[in-house]
């Protein structure tokens, strides 16, 4: 609840009390119901979301926006050396992923989300970008961002096939 929205329910309330101590009865059932209505629709509008998700040594974040915007800012994965830049190619091909299946996924699911409308990846470490392809195979992605100058090419263009091949 904002805090204008919890004054807003403080006054109700007193209202409420003031009207019903007063033996004004109709109008305080008239003012609760009113205030019930105003109530429950302002705190059902859309909202902003911050989710900071488990996924061990990395980072992954989701924001979701009152407009209805889903943001996820890194994917986390395992890293193999901490300054080694992630290569798409020289990754076990029978890697588990479970930190998309018991903790990314899940997330969104729960939360009814199957596309993305961004995903931000701020470096090609392992530990920001190793879940991207198992992540990108299981929900839509609008719109990949990330910095071209941190990427070498060969990454670059294992990222350009992997977009064609999930059509983000």
């Amino acid at each position: 609840m904002n805090s204008l929205l919890l004054a807003g329910t403080l006054i109700w309330l007193v209202l409420m009390l003031t009207l019903t101590t007063n033996g004004k009865i109709k109008k305080s059932t008239v003012i609760f119901i009113l205030g019930s209505i105003i109530i429950t629709y302002s705190a059902s509008l859309p909202h902003l979301r911050f989710t900071a998700l488990n996924v061990g040594q990395g980072d992954s974040f989701l924001f979701e926006t009152g407009a209805r915007q889903r943001i996820l800012i890194d994917t986390g994965g395992k890293a193999q050396n901490e300054n080694e830049l992630f290569d798409f190619s020289t990754k076990n091909a029978n890697a588990s992923h479970s930190i998309s299946k018991f903790h990314v996924l899940p997330t969104l699911r729960k939360r009814g989300i199957s596309t993305l409308d961004y995903v931000i990846i701020t470096h090609p470490h392992a530990d920001h970008i190793g879940e991207l392809d198992y992540i990108i195979s299981h929900v839509h992605i609008k719109r990949l961002i990330i910095n071209f100058k941190s990427y070498p090419t060969h990454t670059l263009m294992q990222l350009k096939d992997l977009c064609h091949k999930y059509r983000t």
